[in-house]
């Protein structure tokens, strides 16, 4: 078109727009649009701050957004999403202050946009108000009452979620897929699949959404059934190939012991992410097969992806189970240097544990001084459980003392009991027994303070509620403590 001489108008550029994902294509685009002089049009406006947030460039979209003279409600829309897909939560429900303030009423897109933004316990209050403008101006029954229970469900909130389902008279496959998946990340197993039992009964198709929620279920639960059932469901349908499917199927596998199985659904998929690789390198780390998880991470590395933490964590751990002192230090050593990657305690937990496992208990307790970082009671732990496994008695004495000095709590003595004991030293068994009685006498009073704080938290958080008239709920943000379980 541009070689014919032909020059676009804005509805052409803001159609090419639409599908530019490269970032330096898009600024050529946007250079043409200031030549040609549609830069202010709202059109080309909106598809410039669109085309920038797509390729992850909220400064030069907001930017865009900001020099718009003129704004309809698809702009102000675009940049509340823009904000609320990149994880900005603060700055999408500030631009969908300001687009009400401009007098602009929110249609269905603007508020699927900014109930998205809500995606954490703290976000809860704020979801709420936005329920609450959907209530005044709609009513209770809407189109994006799917929204709702997927942003309660994000902040936890299952309670307020199923009361909505529930309000909700004509439940869509949407519907349910939202319910179901809200019950799943929240850990409320038997309410996802009683429900799914529900939405199999009622002819429902089941998506990719449903199909990854069920099987990561199953993960933690005794439900062979559902998982062939959908294994086999998601390769007819041609589900498979989603990674959020794939990458539940195989943990699946992998947490079951099954690693056959789960490399055919590894090498099923066309282009693997990260989770999915932590999840076949993990899987071979616990099932002892230490060499395979090896040769996948640094195949991992020759595909190009850049490994983070978790994986690390994974890959030492199979070295420490082989007993490859040499390995683990090799890709210790090229964390930070190669791979960009800070240790963390964890890491410092698996060195020693691999130093621990192969009877190297001296080099543990050296590599243990000379860490960077403070070593917390799982390190001291670690070190504690090979002095057992080797009968090291003098060194179990001194962690006894580093226990001891930290005040950490009294189920390191029980180990520390057991060394004693293998070596005949019963005076120091009994000497132990005490100490770990005064343990568990500072933790209950410890739990005893921690109970009034938390009264005394409640009791301001109800004088605040009476002196707003607004609704306070604490909510606790779950860390998923399994990924860095000791092996």
């Amino acid at each position: 078109m541009l070689c014919q001489g032909l020059r676009p108008n804005d509805k052409c550029y803001a159609s090419v727009l639409s599908f530019v994902d490269s970032i330096e294509l898009g600024k050529q685009l946007h250079s043409l649009v200031i030549k040609d002089g549609f830069v202010q049009a709202v059109l080309v406006g909106t598809a410039l701050s669109t085309m920038y947030s797509k390729c992850n460039d909220l400064k030069d979209s907001y930017k865009v957004f900001e020099e718009m003279q003129e704004r309809d409600e698809v702009s102000w829309t675009s940049m509340v999403a823009g904000f609320a897909t990149h994880g900005h939560s603060d700055e999408a429900f500030q631009v969908f202050r300001n687009m009400i303030v401009d007098g602009f009423t929110p249609d269905d897109a603007s508020l699927r946009a900014i109930l998205s933004a809500c995606n954490m316990p703290e976000c809860l209050l704020k979801g709420k108000e936005v329920h609450g403008h959907v209530l005044r101006v709609y009513g209770a029954t809407t189109s994006i009452n799917h929204c709702l229970v997927s942003m309660y469900s994000k902040c936890q909130d299952v309670q307020t979620a199923r009361r909505i389902f529930d309000a909700t008279q004509c439940k869509d496959q949407v519907m349910l897929s939202s319910m179901i998946s809200g019950y799943a990340a929240n850990s409320y197993s038997e309410e996802a699949i009683s429900l799914f039992q529900l939405m199999l009964t009622s002819g429902f198709q089941i998506d990719r959404f449903v199909c990854s929620s069920i099987i990561s279920i199953c993960v933690d639960m005794a439900r062979p059934f559902y998982c062939k059932l959908l294994h086999g469901y998601a390769a007819k349908v041609g589900i498979l190939s989603d990674l959020s499917v794939s990458s539940a199927l195989l943990k699946l596998y992998s947490k079951s012991g099954n690693l056959d199985e789960a490399r055919k659904v590894f090498d099923e998929i066309s282009d693997p992410d990260l989770v999915t690789w932590t999840a076949i390198i993990d899987g071979y780390a616990q099932h002892g097969s230490s060499q395979d998880a090896l040769v996948m991470f640094d195949l991992m590395i020759r595909c190009g992806v850049k490994p983070d933490p978790v994986v690390l964590v994974s890959v030492l751990s199979a070295c420490g189970c082989n007993g490859l002192v040499e390995e683990g230090f090799k890709y210790f050593n090229s964390m930070r240097t190669v791979y960009g990657v800070e240790p963390v305690l964890h890491h410092y937990c698996c060195m020693v544990d691999l130093l621990g496992r192969s009877g190297r208990l001296a080099e543990a307790k050296s590599f243990i001084e000379s860490m960077p970082v403070k070593p917390d009671l799982m390190v001291w732990s670690t070190l504690l459980a090979a002095c057992r496994v080797h009968d090291d008695a003098v060194l179990g004495r001194f962690v006894e003392n580093k226990i001891c000095e930290e005040n950490y709590d009294s189920g390191c003595f029980a180990t520390l009991s057991n060394i004693r004991a293998n070596s005949g030293d019963w005076e120091g068994v009994m000497e132990n027994k005490k100490i770990s009685q005064g343990c568990e006498e500072r933790t209950w009073m410890e739990y005893v303070d921690n109970y009034l704080e938390d009264a005394l938290k409640m009791h301001n958080l109800v004088e605040e509620f009476n002196e707003n008239h607004g609704v306070r709920q604490p909510m606790i943000l779950g860390v998923h403590e399994h990924i860095f379980t000791r092996r």
